[in-house]
Order: structure tokens, then C-alpha cells, then sequence
């Protein structure tokens, strides 16, 4: 499929929809339904992976919820898993179908992962596939002023010397 638009105002687009019932009587979609989807899978195979809008409540006229979900097949298996899900309230879940998130005052979680099955989760920290060096950080920032972060406290590469500093800043 190739898609072309010439516009100073539109782009190219590709519409996927779904309806219950028949062409002369359509119904909303319901909870979990399939809306449109992006699919690979090689000939002859039955299964695929890639991503799918879903139905993330009951459609209706005025009410008409979506998920957007990922998922991939490991090497030398036949079974597609969800890995992402974004759920239709912008919560965004790695290695689960059900992200979570809460609210603590203005503080809102929006990045949900969770580790495989030795229960482990890891945010590494990377540059071109090695170690990003001596300090990495994590920051958190509001808009362009960082408001914290979460560093590691090495003098060097492979050195054992430090620890772990965390800051705010007001």
C-alpha cells in the first residue's frame, strides 16, 4: 500500500474501522473489539504480531474509548504476546496489559513496566550498546528545569567506588 496526499494541510491517512451487526444494520463496537490493526506475519502463518487499536469500553454515540496495543513473537515460538499497551487515559504499561497509575496531588504515574517471569524490571541506561559511563543519571524535569534525578555516583567505568545520589531541587 502506497498512500500519497499533495497538501499544504493534510496528510496521508489510513483508516481502519469496525462495526457490529451487518452493512445494513452496523452496531457499535463493544469492549476488547478489534477497531483496525497493523499486522505482520510471514506467508502460510496463522498468527502475526504488530499493533491493534481496541475498543477500551462499550461504543457508543457518545462515547468511544481506544487502546493502542503491541505485540511481538520471541524467536522460535508460534505465540504473539502483548508487550505495550497505551491506554486510552495516556497510562502507559511495558511488559503488562493492565498499566497502572495513580495520582498523589498534581503527581500523575504514567509509565508502567513490569519485569518478566523472575519478577525483575530494568531501565537501563545506554549509548550506542555500552555503558553511558561513570554518572549515569536519570532526571525529572517541569517543562526545561530539572527538578531531580536519580544518579549513579562512580568515578569511572567499572569502578566500585560511590553509590546512589538523589536530589530534588525547589
Amino acid at each position: 500500500v502506497n498512500v500519497v496526499t499533495f497538501s499544504d494541510t493534510q496528510s496521508s491517512t489510513i483508516l481502519g474501522s469496525r462495526a457490529r451487526g451487518t452493512i445494513a444494520a452496523p452496531s457499535e463496537p463493544l469492549l476488547n473489539d478489534l477497531l483496525a490493526s497493523f499486522q505482520g506475519r510471514a506467508v502460510g502463518a496463522s498468527t502475526w504480531s504488530g499493533m491493534v487499536v481496541a475498543a477500551s469500553e462499550n461504543h457508543t454515540p457518545a462515547a468511544r474509548g481506544m487502546d493502542l496495543r503491541f505485540s511481538t513473537t520471541l524467536n522460535g515460538d508460534l505465540v504473539p504476546t502483548e508487550r505495550m499497551r497505551i491506554t486510552n487515559g495516556g497510562l502507559v504499561g511495558i511488559g503488562t496489559t493492565t498499566p497502572s497509575g495513580f495520582s498523589a496531588g498534581s503527581l500523575r504515574r504514567v509509565l508502567n513496566i513490569e519485569g518478566g517471569n523472575n519478577g525483575s524490571a530494568e531501565i537501563n541506561l545506554e549509548a550506542n550498546g555500552t555503558s553511558i559511563g561513570a554518572n549515569p543519571t536519570l532526571s525529572f524535569a517541569q517543562g526545561a528545569t530539572q527538578v531531580g534525578y536519580v544518579r549513579s555516583e562512580r568515578s569511572a567505568v567499572g569502578a566500585v567506588d560511590g553509590g546512589i545520589a538523589f536530589a530534588t531541587h525547589n
